[in-house]
């Protein structure tokens, strides 16, 4: 598994976590709660400590690593890697607000004016995996969202 890539990684993570049968989504859920909570805290820690919690996390789960792995091929094939790209796939702070209300205290960053666009996109995906995977049930919330089989689509359109 290649996570030097936050960004693109927490998407693959995303989209996978859309693909997990209930009863296996439900073993997932406390690994991807800590993960949330490390990047909320300090989301630039990445290589040092939660890229190999995040990688503990999804091996936990052989159905959570497949989809995993897959996505990531997809995503760099099709060139989603920035955050810049990446975020245009996403779905918005307001639609991740209605759909997944606030809740077990990881908080989302905020965002300096002036900042340049790839720090923003960084931050707003950031932003997106903490609410989803703080909440009760990552992977139904991930269904919620159409953004995200809107994107598994295009990947799949795209790639084939």
């Amino acid at each position: 598994m290649n996570i030097a890539n936050r960004e693109q990684t927490l998407v693959a993570l995303l989209l996978a976590l859309s693909d997990l049968p209930a009863d296996t989504a439900a073993t997932t859920t406390q690994p991807l709660l800590n993960i949330a909570q490390q990047l909320a805290a300090n989301p630039d820690a990445w290589e040092a400590f939660i890229a190999p919690n995040l990688t503990r996390a999804i091996a936990q789960s052989p159905d959570l690593q497949n989809s995993f792995v897959r996505y990531q091929s997809k995503l760099t094939q099709a060139g989603l890697e920035s955050a810049i790209g990446l975020q245009t796939e996403l779905p918005n702070a307001v639609e991740v607000a209605t759909a997944i209300p606030v809740g077990s205290g990881c908080r989302e960053r905020g965002f300096r004016p002036g900042r340049p666009e790839q720090e923003t996109a960084s931050a707003e995906i950031n932003n997106i995996a903490v609410r989803i995977l703080s909440s009760p049930e990552p992977a139904l919330n991930t269904q919620k969202l159409g953004a995200f089989e809107r994107l598994k689509a295009k990947l799949n359109q795209s790639i084939g």
